[in-house]
């Protein structure tokens, strides 16, 4: 097995991991101050987000299999990215705690199916004697996005928090794009 057809689809895999926990769920944290110094919530209502989050994240990982199933896993992992790029637009416009709600949900759905489905995808096509350099470089993704969101934010949120958002949409759609081909 040549290296490239180890490092495609590992790095994809990372991709995904990388938008669905470090941008989809973990870049809200740095996000969240800025959030409450803007008034679009308060204190109470940030942790109330993230704790929405971690339910959709639960949640999303509870039905990645049966997505996956009912879709194909390549489509299962495009819906995910997808909903990840379109929870971070939606959070772009300041709707009010339910609409934040609802959008910080769904992109925990969106990571809990990418985290769920990215690394056994990538054991699949990899052979048996590679799939623990693979599975380390689909795990570092999810590092990966944590550093990336911990660096972009603050970077961002210079342009507000509908930028920041938007910055962080921006970021995953980039992602995707580039792991879509693998």
């Amino acid at each position: 097995m040549t290296r490239r057809a180890v490092l495609a689809p590992a790095l994809a895999g990372a991709a995904a991991t990388c938008s669905g926990i470090g941008l989809a769920r973990f870049a809200y944290v740095p996000l969240f101050p800025a959030m409450v110094a803007a008034g679009w919530v308060d204190g109470a209502g940030g942790g109330l987000l993230g704790a929405i989050n971690l339910t959709g994240y639960l949640l999303g990982a509870l039905l990645a299999r049966t997505v996956a199933r009912a879709l194909s896993v390549p489509r299962a992992l495009d819906a995910g990215m997808a909903l990840a790029v379109l929870a971070a637009a939606c959070c772009a416009w300041n709707g009010g705690l339910a609409w934040l709600g609802l959008w910080r949900g769904l992109a925990g759905v969106a990571g809990g199916m990418l985290m769920g489905l990215a690394g056994p995808s990538v054991q699949a096509v990899v052979a048996p004697q590679r799939r623990g350099l693979a599975g380390g470089i689909v795990l570092l993704g999810v590092g990966s996005g944590v550093t990336l969101g911990a660096l972009l934010v603050p970077a961002l949120v210079g342009q507000g928090v509908a930028g920041a958002w938007l910055g962080l949409s921006g970021a995953t759609l980039l992602l995707w794009a580039l792991a879509r081909p693998f």
